[in-house]
C-alpha cells in the first residue's frame, strides 16, 4: 500500500483571522531594512542596475518624507502613534545605504537634499532622542520614554 502525502485538506485545516489591524499602521522602520538588504547584497561585488535603483529611489524618498511623522513602529503600538527614534534611525539608514549605493555603482541622485536629510536625521536623534541621565537613547524624538520592549 502507497502512502501519500497529507494536505490541508487531509487535516481539515481552516484559515487564520484576516489581518491584525497592522495593515492600517505606519511602520517607517521598513524604508531603512529594505535600502539595506539592496546595500549588502551590491556589497558583495553585485552592481545596482537602473532598474533596481529605479525601485530604491521611491522608498528613499518615502523615508525622506516620513521620518517625522508618527507611526507604530515595529512593535505595531496599537495606542497614540508616535516618531519612534528607531524609525527615524531606519530612515536614516535607507538614505545613507542608497547614497553609498548610488556614489559606489554611479547612479544619479538629488545629492544635496539626501545628504542634507540624513544629517537632519541624525542630528535629530542626538538631539532630541539622547537622555544623557540614564545614558540611553529614548523611545522615541522628543525624549519621551525609555523603551523596555524587547525584540
Amino acid at each position: 500500500m502507497r502512502s501519500r502525502t497529507r494536505t490541508c485538506a487531509d487535516t481539515a485545516a481552516r484559515p487564520g483571522p484576516v489581518g491584525n489591524g497592522a495593515r492600517h499602521q505606519l511602520q517607517h522602520d521598513v524604508y531603512g531594512e529594505i535600502v539595506d538588504i539592496a546595500y549588502q547584497w551590491s556589497g558583495s561585488g553585485k552592481r545596482v542596475d537602473e532598474r533596481l535603483w529605479a525601485a530604491l529611489v521611491p522608498i528613499v524618498e518615502m523615508a525622506i518624507r516620513s521620518w517625522r511623522v508618527p507611526d507604530s513602529g515595529p512593535w505595531e503600538i496599537r495606542d497614540k502613534s508616535r516618531p519612534f527614534t528607531y524609525s527615524a534611525a531606519l530612515c536614516y539608514v535607507a538614505i545613507d545605504r542608497a547614497i553609498q549605493i548610488a556614489r559606489r555603482d554611479g547612479l544619479p541622485y538629488p545629492k544635496r537634499r539626501w545628504e542634507a536629510t540624513a544629517r537632519q536625521i541624525r542630528q535629530a536623534a542626538l538631539t532630541q532622542s539622547w537622555d544623557p541621565r540614564r545614558r540611553t537613547f529614548t523611545e522615541n524624538l522628543g525624549g519621551n520614554g525609555v523603551s523596555t520592549r524587547r525584540s
